[in-house]
């Protein structure tokens, strides 16, 4: 499990236990990570990621996904670009769901 996803877990165990439980449960990980401390510190994630021509994102998942390799569909004029099959399924039987519309 990254850093990260660590602080993450640790910020809703801490939620919906309180801080004594999150801290028991870090030092049970033995985690040092003093991230989740501060609500601040995963700010950055906070911010959705737009898909670019350069660096597509799946439009199901949001991950990066390869133009060269990557199942494609087009839509409304606009092509998309999934990491799975399965996503690109997901996404014909219900676009709006993931534009959003």
């Amino acid at each position: 499990m990254s850093l990260i996803r660590r602080d993450l877990a640790l910020r809703v165990v801490e939620r919906y236990f309180g801080r004594e439980a999150a801290t028991q449960t870090a030092y049970q990980m033995e985690y040092q990570g003093q991230g989740w401390l501060d609500p601040r510190s995963n700010a950055v994630y906070a911010q959705a990621r737009r898909s670019t021509d350069a660096h597509p994102l799946c439009p199901v998942c949001e991950m990066d996904v390869d133009r060269a390799t990557a199942p494609k569909l087009v839509y409304k004029a606009e092509t998309y670009y999934f990491c799975t099959p399965d996503h690109r399924a997901r996404f014909a039987a219900a676009p709006q769901r993931y534009l959003g519309a």
